[in-house]
């Protein structure tokens, strides 16, 4: 053992010092009651040895500190170095004191938090501040964390209190808790091997569930109306987006200027807007005129001059737009919808 300066092993080593010295008989080398016998050689060289003990044992920084010359003898010496350590015990005290009682587990473990705990309650004795063992077990439950909470209790209730009982619980409460923590993991890992898309898998056994909202049966598919049956759709040419079917669609035009929910008649035509595929197509309204009679308060359409407007009516014309009535975006049914075509000579003989 190599005595230090920081972080100070004083105690530990001077008791190990003092066990060897006692074992060759030689502790009254390091007793200021005993006097010194230079003239004596075979006290001279038992002196030397106790010497070279120190020299091999304490570490540079104390011994500079320690050492004054050669003549120097192990009394002399031992004296010097305990008076490294124990100078200023009061003040040292104090802060000892405060770091002592403010000590927290942190990150450390178990035995880290231990080891630290000792050490600190070691110094206050060098000092003079001897710490009771029963003080030094409710001190080293006071900082840990919380997860210890439960184990902490159960010791402070124990009688008696023994640092080393202490240690040994709390050790077996941080084994179990690695424990735990491993087979959490595990888990974790075993469950994202096993379904690696979670929120897909669970999304497909939703879909291959019955139905229970009646009786847990599933709609019917032989017949009659399938709820789950997608409906189809249309789009509207001009903004591209999806409409119901059946829904009449409006020019944008026609929309601002016409009669469907503008002001303006048929001819207001030109102040319609270009949409993003340029003028928007013309608009072939047919309109009857007005009948007249003597009661002005009712009006009739003239029908025989709505059909010759509509046969001269030109669809194509000279302009590059290409009328579409929508027709080819409707998504009809599956053939099977429909009932089996009448032949033919069934009609004929029918009639």
């Amino acid at each position: 053992m190599v005595l230090e300066l920081k972080p100070s092993n004083f105690t530990k080593w001077s008791m190990a010092f003092r066990a060897m010295c006692g074992k060759f008989g030689l502790l009254q080398h390091l007793d200021t009651a005993s006097p010194a016998r230079p003239t004596d050689e075979a006290w001279q060289q038992a002196d030397f040895c106790v010497r070279g003990w120190m020299y091999s044992t304490a570490s540079d920084s104390v011994l500079n500190l320690a050492m004054t010359n050669t003549q120097q003898t192990a009394c002399a010496l031992w004296q010097a170095i305990d008076d490294v350590f124990q100078a200023n015990k009061a003040p040292r005290a104090i802060f000892l004191n405060h770091e002592f009682h403010s000590m927290i587990q942190g990150d450390s473990s178990i035995d880290d938090y231990c080891v630290r705990m000792k050490a600190k309650a070691d110094e206050l004795r060098d000092v003079g501040q001897t710490v009771l063992e029963s003080t030094l077990v409710l001190n080293l439950l006071r900082g840990l964390n919380e997860v210890y909470s439960t184990v902490a209790d159960n010791i402070a209730g124990q009688q008696p209190l023994t640092f080393s009982s202490a240690r040994h619980q709390l050790l077996l409460k941080e084994l179990r808790l690695q424990n735990d923590e491993k087979v959490r993991a595990a888990s974790a890992l075993f469950t994202a091997a096993s379904f690696p898309a979670g929120g897909q898998q669970q999304q497909q056994q939703d879909n291959r569930r019955p139905n229970s909202k009646k009786g847990g049966q599933q709609p019917s598919t032989s017949g009659g109306h399938n709820p789950n049956r997608r409906l189809p759709w249309g789009f509207n040419p001009w903004t591209g987006e999806r409409v119901a079917l059946g829904e009449r669609v409006i020019p944008p035009g026609q929309r601002r200027h016409s009669g469907f929910g503008g002001s303006g008649g048929p001819n207001a035509q030109s102040g319609r807007q270009h949409g993003l595929l340029g003028p928007a197509p013309q608009a072939h309204t047919a309109f009857a005129p007005a009948a007249t009679s003597g009661n002005s308060s009712s009006s009739t359409w003239d029908a025989a001059g709505l059909i010759a407007t509509l046969q001269a009516m030109n669809m194509q014309g000279n302009s590059p737009w290409v009328v579409d009535s929508g027709a080819s975006t409707h998504d009809v049914l599956g053939w099977y919808d429909y009932p089996a075509p009448t032949p033919f000579h069934l009609l004929n003989n029918s009639r």
